[in-house]
């Protein structure tokens, strides 16, 4: 070798330990442009690619990170970290086949690599794969078996796939080994709460409120609203939660002009478009949108699972995007470039919700509705759709959104089909003599102190039954334990399995009174309940999802059904079970409201809504920032016939 070589490679080196210098230091950009230089020198320096890919990674730039550590790969096939970032692009990326490739390549280089397994498990449960997630954790345990976060996302995929024991034993594990875990306590009770298993409930309940008055993310805020209804708490939950999870990173927004033909363009974000709750509630309101006024856009990301539902809300929207391959960053570009000037985020942060893609911000304007009942806690969420009852006056200003009024916060849809079954009482070990309470809301929603009020409820109802929804042997196998512990024979408790949607309503008006949850109410299957004649007791709390049932109610005028305190809804209950002339009122008046308009009228719900959007792009357009909106119109009277 030349003198001149030897001195070329030492400046090369030089520039090289210089560019790995600043890029310790923090002092990316510089470090960035000497390892260019070192590349332009000497093009086969597979060390530089594989920096570069590193600082774009950090910058959220993955597809040029991707880029950078495949010609690291070109140039070495032996290196296991360029493998393992590749596969993390990836992941980011949404390309979740190209991921598992890229991390069972470095498992081939490093078979004892912790971190590949973990990262590859956690892309399994991103695709749905739970068998594949749960064995590939195992493993990740056996590698390491102090590694706290293998074991809580084992026991967070365990209950995706309904193992609720065995996620408990594991949730307990991994806080065994690290208390301050990140939402693991708040994990660990809805888990509990999934199967009724109320032990040691108010003590882990404190330890989160505790963490949550500190600052900590100690619960998911979706796990919160069940805990609950202090908005305080709530919003403490979201805030830290979207801070620790989904840190604002998003460039500026570019200057918005109106569209060519002045319509405003509204962005609908969920991964819910199939047989769901939130399809159900929004299906009428997509469809009755003014055209003239308004271009639709659904944002799907979740999974294609086909069905009358899926095909209905693909027709009901003049766009249907799916994005569910597309990143975040991808689906925030999308929506800039359609020009989306609302964007309407109905999952929040609710089970495979991403709210991620809210937190960069895709629309000017951004609103919260439906899918999550609470606050979101951040500066990105403008408004949050509601109404008066949901969020009184005096409670606004406890929310991180402006609160935009509407005569009632759910959308109804007054063509719902309710089946001509008749559900016979004897099939299901009940008579004509029972008076018959039910409760088909999510067991996670069951707290102790409300069962402790069912349970006195038919301490002084001798003939009263309870029907509930069956979901699993074990929350069955609970249930019954404590209501034989607080002296009611376990058989009073009766479980009704799933049926057809149809006949799901049909089957309401087996019972004789619905008997709500607290603190967290009802949303949509009290709007059923009530479409099928039923009535609803309530108990209203102080935040959103404490008040839902209540503002139903208030907008069918049957208020008198609206309680404040446990005391008194168990005093109702006892009343109403015992006088069922009260009860054949109520379900007349309940009957009757299906006729008004404003109730069960989606056109007048969507004009109401869409009135709020268009004074929500009047303040941006005239550069105001979010103020409370009121949209309370006077409903009309009965439908002419």
């Amino acid at each position: 070798m030349s003198t001149d070589d030897e001195n070329h490679d030492l400046d090369i080196n030089s520039l090289y330990k210089k560019a790995c210098h600043l890029k310790e230091s923090g002092s990316c950009d510089d470090a960035k442009v000497l390892f260019e230089t070192v590349l332009l020198r000497k093009p086969d320096c597979w060390e530089a690619y594989f920096h570069i890919g590193c600082i774009l990674f950090g910058e959220n730039d993955f597809q040029e990170a991707a880029r950078s550590f495949k010609k690291s790969i070109a140039i070495n096939r032996f290196f296991y970290f360029s493998y393992a970032n590749l596969g993390l692009c990836f992941a980011r990326l949404n390309r979740h086949t190209d991921a598992i490739a890229m991390y069972c390549a470095a498992i081939a280089i490093q078979p004892e690599s912790y971190s590949a397994y973990f990262n590859l498990a956690l892309t399994y449960s991103e695709m749905g794969k739970t068998e594949e997630a749960i064995s590939t954790l195992k493993r990740a345990i056996m590698i390491d078996s102090g590694a706290a976060e293998a074991m809580f996302n084992l026991a967070n995929v365990l209950v995706s796939a309904g193992r609720l024991e065995e996620a408990i034993v594991n949730y307990r594990q991994a806080l065994t080994l690290k208390p301050d875990l990140p939402g693991g306590y708040g994990q660990l009770i809805h888990a509990k709460m999934l199967i009724c298993d109320w032990s040691d409930f108010q003590e882990i309940k404190h330890s989160i409120f505790e963490g949550l008055e500190n600052g900590n993310s100690t619960c998911a805020p979706f796990v919160a609203l069940s805990l609950t209804d202090s908005i305080h708490l709530q919003r403490a939950a979201s805030s830290a939660w979207a801070h620790r999870n989904y840190p604002v990173t998003a460039p500026a927004q570019p200057k918005r002009e109106p569209s060519k033909d002045g319509r405003i363009r509204v962005g609908y974000y969920s991964m819910d478009y199939r047989d769901h709750p939130v399809s159900t509630l929004v299906s009428g309101l997509i469809e009755a949108h003014d055209r003239a006024k308004f271009e639709i856009f659904a944002f799907s990301y979740g999974s294609q699972t086909g069905g009358p539902m899926r095909q209905r809300m693909e027709n009901a929207f003049d766009h249907f995007l799916d994005v569910k391959d597309m990143s975040d960053w991808e689906i925030q570009a999308k929506s800039r470039e359609l020009g989306i000037d609302i964007a309407v985020d109905l999952a929040g942060y609710t089970t495979r919700s991403r709210p991620g893609i809210m937190a960069l911000r895709p629309a000017p304007i951004q609103v919260s509705f439906l899918g999550f009942v609470g606050p979101q806690g951040v500066d990105y969420i403008d408004y949050l759709i509601s109404d008066p009852v949901i969020v009184p006056e005096e409670f606004r200003e406890l929310y991180s959104e402006k609160i935009v009024y509407l005569p009632c916060f759910q959308p109804n849809d007054g063509s719902r089909v309710i089946s001509d079954r008749t559900f016979d009482r004897i099939e299901f070990g009940l008579s004509d003599k029972d008076f018959v309470f039910c409760c088909f809301n999510h067991s996670y929603k069951f707290s102790p102190d409300v069962f402790s009020a069912w349970m006195e409820i038919l301490h002084s109802c001798p003939q009263g039954k309870l029907l509930l929804l069956a979901s699993n042997s074990a929350t069955e196998a609970n249930l019954r334990r404590e209501a034989a512990a607080r002296g009611v024979h376990p058989d009073r408790l009766v479980f009704a399995g799933r049926v057809p949607p149809a006949d799901y309503l049909a089957r309401f008006r087996m019972a004789d009174l619905f008997l709500d949850t607290l603190p967290y109410n009802s949303g949509t299957t009290a709007s059923d309940a009530l479409w099928a004649g039923l009535p609803v007791l309530t108990c209203a709390g102080e935040a959103y999802a404490s008040r839902m049932a209540a503002s139903l109610l208030t907008a069918i005028g049957a208020s008198e059904l609206i309680t404040e305190n446990l005391e008194d809804y168990t005093k109702k209950a006892i009343m109403l079970s015992q006088n069922m002339s009260e009860i054949a009122r109520l379900r007349s008046k309940i009957e009757n409201s299906r006729k008004l308009r404003g109730v069960y009228d989606i056109k007048f719900f969507t004009t109401g809504l869409e009135e709020a959007y268009q004074k929500m792009w009047s303040l941006k357009a005239n550069s105001r920032n979010p103020e409370h909106i009121s949209i309370i119109r006077n409903r009309k009277g009965p439908k002419k016939r």
